[in-house]
């Protein structure tokens, strides 16, 4: 049954690059992020077996892929938002780390030669990257193999833009009540997100310590990075808070 199994998906996988002889394969690794991160490519989600997905018979142009957070509220379960290049024929891989995206893209075999042409030559052309600086592109030499150059995306804001957070802060200090302080906090987190450090940061504006732990326990549901929630445990005065938030985000 497996060797049918292997056989079958062969035989699909040939058809498909048959039918669309100018497909390419897609390959999403994902690198430091939770086991059970969401990829969602074009619209579609996959649950990344190891870390990774891969497609067969992915047609040239501009993919739209994102990480979700297993479990999300609204946009702010979106960990990575970016633009993959897929040119044709070709072996393409992205791999996402906390830091951004590369992309690398390699040429599959053709008739002998390379989709570049029936020779393994380059046509001369040039697939730019596209604007917002996202994704991979492959530059061809005439009658030379391809330079392949990797695009390196620019590091995702996680929670916050700082130019809000130095607002947010503002607004929440300009109030007159613990009480305030709170409500004005929930109310930017909920319509926002945050990072973790961003949670500690506002946990420190206000005065008592049951006011620390309800915004403690408030945000982690809107936080982009809740691997290091840990950093809130710092602002508490009292042991009992940290265990009491434990069990809560435990619960969750």
């Amino acid at each position: 049954m497996k060797t049918f199994t292997a056989t079958l998906a062969l035989v699909l996988t040939a058809t498909v690059m048959m039918a669309y002889p100018s497909a390419s394969r897609l390959t999403v690794e994902l690198a430091g992020h939770r086991p059970n991160t969401m990829i969602v490519i074009d619209g579609q989600s996959y649950n990344a077996s190891n870390n990774s997905v891969r497609l067969e018979g992915m047609m040239p142009g501009d993919h739209q892929v994102q990480l979700m957070r297993p479990s999300s509220w609204g946009d702010h379960g979106v960990l990575f938002k970016g633009v993959i290049r897929v040119p044709q024929r070709s072996n393409v891989t992205a791999v996402i780390t906390p830091q951004g995206m590369k992309v690398n893209a390699q040429p599959l075999a053709h008739n002998g030669g390379s989709y570049w042409d029936g020779n393994g030559h380059g046509h001369g052309a040039t697939v730019t990257p596209n604007p917002n600086g996202n994704g991979g592109f492959v530059s061809m030499r005439p009658h030379h193999q391809p330079v392949f150059e990797p695009v390196v995306c620019a590091p995702i804001v996680i929670g916050m833009h700082p130019d809000v957070f130095a607002s947010a802060m503002r607004s929440i200090e300009m109030q007159s009540f613990d009480s305030d302080q709170v409500r004005v906090a929930k109310q930017i987190i909920r319509l926002n997100g945050a990072s973790s450090h961003q949670i500690a940061r506002i946990m420190q504006l206000v005065s008592f310590e049951s006011s620390r732990l309800e915004i403690a326990k408030f945000g982690y549901q809107f936080v982009g990075d809740p691997e290091n929630y840990f950093v809130v445990n710092d602002v508490f005065w009292f042991s009992s808070s940290v265990r009491e938030l434990d069990r809560f985000i435990n619960g969750h």
